[in-house]
């Protein structure tokens, strides 16, 4: 008799109990919830205080000054193209208003290996072009690469190394072009001399004034 009026006395005290504990168990989820959230927002930006500033002003420090020295390994170029090149790519701008023309492209943009080789060949293939360029790379509106134009010097490695550029080219079907930089020719017969048999009246547009340089 008296164990059964204790169970009448503890069951609800139990569930009371329960009721309480349960309700804590929920709060603390939701502000466990809260403050992840919280974190999830300010999770990009991390306070640092220097040290000895007790409650100074908060700084804030972005993943960009992770490595704040990295920077000082680079200078910005004084220009891309040299004066000889800045000229000779006004006249072809002037002479090929209806084409594309890229500047210090490398061959491997221009060029591709075929699909049937094997790995090794493929590897060694462009391996060969891998460190090449060309001044100028002249394409059609859809992008396809028709000539290639070097400013030469009459030096033998300069030759030798434009032998081997011309063959790459001659092999894909783009026309090789050498040019004098110290005699370019007149912005008149530079289409022409670019574009050869195909060459054909340029459409009317508004013509480049070329810059000195």
């Amino acid at each position: 008799m008296l164990l059964s009026y204790l169970l009448l006395v503890m069951l609800p005290l139990a569930g009371i109990a329960y009721i309480v504990w349960n309700h804590r168990r929920k709060a603390e989820e939701r502000e466990a919830a809260r403050t992840e959230r919280l974190q999830q927002m300010l999770g990009t930006v991390r306070p640092m205080r220097d040290e000895g500033a007790g409650d100074g002003p908060v700084a804030s420090v972005t993943h960009d000054s992770d490595t704040p020295h990295e920077s000082t390994a680079y200078v910005r170029r004084e220009r891309i193209l040299d004066r000889p090149q800045t000229l000779l790519y006004y006249l072809l701008r002037t002479a090929l208003p209806d084409y594309v023309l890229l500047a210090q492209i490398p061959l491997a943009l221009a060029v591709d290996v075929k699909a049937e080789l094997s790995p090794y060949a493929r590897e060694e293939a462009l391996r060969k072009v891998a460190s090449r360029t060309i001044d100028f790379l002249v394409c059609d509106r859809s992008m396809v690469p028709l000539a290639a134009v070097q400013l030469v010097v009459a030096t033998n490695a300069v030759t030798t190394t434009a032998d081997t550029l011309q063959s790459f080219l001659a092999e894909v079907g783009i026309r090789y072009i050498e040019l004098d930089g110290t005699a370019l020719p007149r912005k008149d017969a530079i289409r022409s001399i670019i574009l050869g048999d195909d060459a054909a009246p340029a459409h009317s547009e508004p013509e480049l004034e070329v810059p000195a340089t």
